[in-house]
């Protein structure tokens, strides 16, 4: 058998060059197969880090919105502890108007039997 070369040159196919030729083929098959897993492993890993991105972001989403939901209850309750503070405020004001009036109607009774 004959094979033509590179360069257009009919040469005799002896069992070295057949040997060769089978080794050249295997190796390249192999380099291929190589490629591919190292291609399959770059895809696992862009897989991989696109899911922990995605983790990472959920998380970071879960830890504002936690962030804003402490922040309006602590809003909530500062406005809660504010009326309570203002109704306390308001009912002891109350409290003193009454004492001073009761301690005006006190003064008054005295004096309005003391001009009878």
């Amino acid at each position: 058998e004959t094979t033509t070369d590179e360069a257009g040159d009919e040469r005799k196919l002896t069992p070295h060059i057949i040997e060769a030729n089978i080794d050249a083929l295997k190796k390249q098959i192999e380099k291929e197969e190589r490629v591919k897993e190292n291609l399959e492993k770059a895809k696992k890993r862009v897989e991989d880090n696109v899911q922990d991105l995605s983790d990472h972001q959920r998380k970071r989403r879960e830890a504002v919105e936690d962030r804003q939901e402490r922040i309006e209850d602590d809003n909530a309750k500062e406005k809660k502890n504010k009326e309570a503070r203002e109704d306390r405020q308001e009912e002891h004001e109350d409290k003193r108007e009454a004492a001073e009036d009761e301690a005006t109607a006190a003064m008054v009774d005295p004096l309005k039997e003391l001009r009878v």
